[in-house]
């Protein structure tokens, strides 16, 4: 059973190298950030030494956000979540879940989220690192990608 833990630096280069195959970028830069700014919101899940998922956040004006989050089975993201709101002080949180994902958004669901706003990720000119989504439950936000 993944348990998920505060991520220490060797596991948060894990994390790096993973994200960079999930999303099909390098968001280093962004997630070092995000956990120096809210190392309480930074979460690794692990079965034994294999990485499972992680999640990041943020604390924001008036809400918490949640992302990104990747899960690579239900398990991992329903413990990662559920994690996450534990760890969160406020009452109000954010997600940009994808919608490709049926266990965030029926984990979201369960938990009294509901939609705000449609987003869709865009590119334009050939896309050589597409990533590969199947794991990813939300994102950072629109305006980190």
């Amino acid at each position: 059973m993944p348990i998920p833990a505060r991520s220490s630096s060797e596991q948060l280069s894990e994390v790096f190298q993973r994200d960079r195959e999930v999303f099909g970028a390098d968001r280093t830069v962004l997630l070092r950030s995000l956990n120096e700014q809210a190392p309480d919101l930074t979460l690794t899940s692990r079965n034994g030494a294999d990485l499972t998922g992680y999640v990041f956040g943020r604390h924001g004006l008036f809400a918490d956000h949640l992302g990104p989050w990747m899960a690579r089975d239900a398990e991992a993201a329903k413990n990662s979540f559920a994690e996450f709101l534990q760890r969160s002080s406020r009452e109000t949180i954010i997600v940009d879940a994808l919608k490709s994902s049926p266990v965030a958004g029926e984990l979201l669901r369960e938990h009294g989220f509901s939609p705000a706003r449609l987003l869709t990720r865009m590119y334009r000119g050939p896309n050589s690192f597409p990533g590969n989504p199947a794991s990813l439950c939300a994102i950072a936000g629109p305006e980190f990608g």
